[in-house]
């Protein structure tokens, strides 16, 4: 695939709008393929977004047909040391999906076309997962002689189990969005003609719902993969008693018995 000639402020376009910070990977004559500069972007405007209060949630998109191809082959090509260049390219990379994984926000994956490669793996850095019909995921890595990377290999099997993770990694066989759906990759599928305002839709949702409660649920989710049963069940106890204490509950509480839907407001 062709480099782009994009700046590197372009690569990843942050737009701010009614509490939902919009990005989009924004390369798409490459197919939204990262080289390590567009890595760096992403992962820096990543921990921006996560940090930046006028955002409630996140919708992480891609610019033109198709979400993200995962590497930029032709830089990794041309670098003088492709070694040292994809092991960099990788772990920048990986901040990035991390930073999406933590952030106390909820974060939403609109995906169309190609999902391949590392684009399985920043997909899986959302809290879900939104595709059209067209979607096709495709790990893709064994093809060029590459194991995978940005956490595909910790997100797949914990989605949709070990073996079935395992034969998507060394399948040349793409993975549609039916299927995707059926085997919980996604959770929702819609014709690609609505699936921008479907996106947006859910993740004007997710901004409506109660900040404090909603930045503990994703904090009890990521401790969860590593907690006995017993120290977490203590841990959600005083996770409900700290949002038990916020305006948000008093709110909720209120607009139960009035019959109303909550605003809530963060604090």
């Amino acid at each position: 695939m062709e480099g782009s000639a994009k700046p590197m402020s372009d690569r990843v376009l942050v737009e701010h709008s009614n509490g939902v910070a919009v990005m989009t990977l924004n390369n798409p004559d490459s197919l939204n393929a990262f080289d390590l500069e567009m890595a760096r972007e992403m992962a820096r405007k990543t921990r921006e977004v996560a940090a930046d209060a006028r955002a409630r949630a996140v919708l992480i998109r891609g610019a033109g047909k198709h979400f993200c191809a995962g590497g930029d082959l032709a830089a990794m090509r041309a670098s003088k040391d492709p070694s040292g260049y994809i092991h960099e390219l990788a772990s920048t990379a990986g901040e990035g999906v991390e930073a999406l994984r933590t952030m106390a926000k909820p974060v939403v994956a609109q995906l169309r076309g190609a999902v391949a490669g590392g684009g399985v793996g920043l997909s899986l850095g959302a809290d879900v997962r939104i595709a059209g019909e067209s979607t096709r995921f495709s790990l893709a890595f064994l093809k060029v002689g590459l194991s995978p990377d940005m956490g595909s290999t910790w997100s797949l099997p914990r989605l949709i189990g070990r073996a079935r993770a395992f034969e998507m990694a060394y399948s040349s066989n793409p993975v549609v969005a039916g299927e995707a759906l059926r085997i919980g990759l996604v959770n929702r599928v819609v014709p690609d003609s609505i699936l921008d305002s479907a996106a947006q839709a859910w993740a004007l949702e997710l901004a409506a719902m109660p900040p404090v409660a909603v930045a503990e649920l994703k904090r009890l989710m990521v401790d969860g993969e590593t907690n006995a049963l017993a120290r977490h069940l203590k841990d959600d106890s005083a996770a409900v008693g700290r949002t038990a204490g916020s305006k948000d509950f008093q709110e909720g509480m209120a607009a139960f018995f009035e019959k109303r839907p909550p605003k809530f407001k963060g604090h």
